[in-house]
């Protein structure tokens, strides 16, 4: 009788070293990136919220908010598209209050990721480029 049989455990099995290093690694990638599940995904009020945050972050105009112009925000599979403005500029239409360079912000649903995009091109260039980074990854 084996020791391990003795003390009522099963003898432990050899695993070739090919093996081991097989399940090593996958441990270590599973240990290593997070599981890309939709329960880690966000909705498109808390996408909104990281925006307003965000923006608030730098905001340093006295008297006046940034707000979110729900009404051009852009759906896409990955996540969002949000666009921001004054408020003063949005409640009076008065153009002496626009903001200038405020790039709109990307939010990936998956991962709640925020990705803020310049103001030289159009909107939809940079939300082209962000898809075809997403096909690569």
């Amino acid at each position: 009788m084996t020791r391990a049989q003795q003390i009522g455990r099963e003898p432990q099995k050899r695993v070739s070293h090919e093996a081991f290093v097989n399940q090593s690694w996958r441990y270590r990638a599973a240990a290593s990136t997070p599981p890309l599940c939709f329960f880690n995904m966000i909705g498109k009020d808390e996408a909104r919220s990281l925006v307003l945050a965000s923006v608030l972050k730098s905001w340093d105009i006295e008297g006046d908010e940034p707000i979110i112009l729900d009404d051009v925000t852009i759906e896409r599979p990955f996540g969002w598209v949000f666009f921001y403005q004054s408020s003063k500029q949005e409640r009076t239409g008065n153009s002496s209050y626009p903001l200038v360079g405020n790039a709109p912000i990307i939010v990936n649903r998956f991962d709640g990721s925020l990705h803020v995009r310049g103001t030289a091109r159009p909107t939809e260039e940079y939300v082209r480029e962000y898809e075809a980074r997403l096909e690569k990854s």
